[in-house]
C-alpha cells in the first residue's frame, strides 16, 4: 500500500515584516513526497535546514480555515509538530510553512498586538437578522488573573493528560478542501445563501404551513 504524504508549501529565504504581518520576499517550494509523519520535530528541522541550505531559528505554519495571521503557529515542541501533522491529514489541505532564518522579529509579540487590535475594534458581531449576537473571546493566555487579582492557573493545567494528546485544532464540518497555493495563508469557509422560503429539510413536512391551511 502506497503511503499518503502531506503537502507543504515551504516559504524560505524571506523575512517577516509588520504592518501588516506578512512574509516578505523569499522562495516558495511545494513538497508533496516527503514523509513528514515519519519524522519528529528535530528531524523535521534538520530536513528543512538541508532543503533550504541555510541555517534558521524557527518554523511556523498557518492553520487552515483561520484568517492570517490568527492561524499562525510556531512548531516549538513535539506536541506542536504532532498537531501540524494531524491538521494536514485531517483537513486534507496544503499547509504553508514559514522559515524564520534569523529570528530577527518577535512574532509572538506582533501576534499578541494584532489580537488586541482586533478585539479593541470588534466586541460583537450580529450573525443573523433575528439579532443573535456572537461574542468574540480572547485567545489562549498562559496566565490570567481572577476577579480578586490572584493568578489563575493555565486552563491546560486543569485538563486530563489524555486530552493533551489530542491535536488542538478545529475542522469545519463538510468544509471545502482548500489549495492554499504560493500565497497561502488561510482556507476560506464557503458561504451559503438560502432563500427565506426554502426548506432546510425538504423531505420533512412543513408542520407550520399545514396548520395554517
Amino acid at each position: 500500500m502506497d503511503l499518503i504524504f502531506i503537502q507543504v508549501d515551504v516559504h524560505f529565504q524571506g523575512i517577516f515584516a509588520k504592518y501588516p504581518i506578512r512574509y516578505a520576499g523569499g522562495i516558495t517550494q511545494r513538497l508533496s513526497d516527503i514523509d513528514f509523519a515519519g519524522m519528529d520535530k528535530n528531524r523535521c528541522y534538520e530536513f528543512i535546514e538541508r532543503f533550504t541550505r541555510e541555517k534558521f531559528e524557527k518554523l511556523y505554519y498557518c492553520q487552515p480555515y483561520i484568517d492570517f495571521p490568527k492561524g499562525f503557529t510556531l512548531i516549538s515542541n513535539e506536541m506542536d509538530y504532532v498537531d501540524f501533522i494531524a491538521i494536514a491529514y485531517v483537513c486534507g489541505v496544503i499547509l504553508p510553512m514559514y522559515v524564520n532564518h534569523f529570528d530577527n522579529s518577535n512574532m509572538q509579540e506582533w501576534l499578541d498586538e494584532h489580537i488586541e487590535e482586533v478585539f479593541d475594534n470588534i466586541g460583537e458581531e450580529v450573525i443573523d437578522g433575528a439579532g443573535i449576537i456572537k461574542e468574540f473571546q480572547p485567545g489562549h493566555l498562559d496566565v490570567d488573573e481572577d476577579d480578586h487579582g490572584a493568578e489563575d492557573v493555565d486552563a491546560y493545567d486543569n485538563k486530563d493528560k489524555d486530552d493533551l494528546s489530542n491535536p488542538h485544532f478545529f475542522k469545519k464540518d463538510n468544509g471545502p478542501d482548500v489549495d492554499t497555493g504560493k500565497n497561502a495563508s488561510l482556507g476560506e469557509p464557503l458561504e451559503e445563501y438560502m432563500d427565506d422560503n426554502e426548506d432546510v429539510y425538504p423531505e420533512l413536512p412543513n408542520i407550520f404551513n399545514e396548520k395554517l391551511q
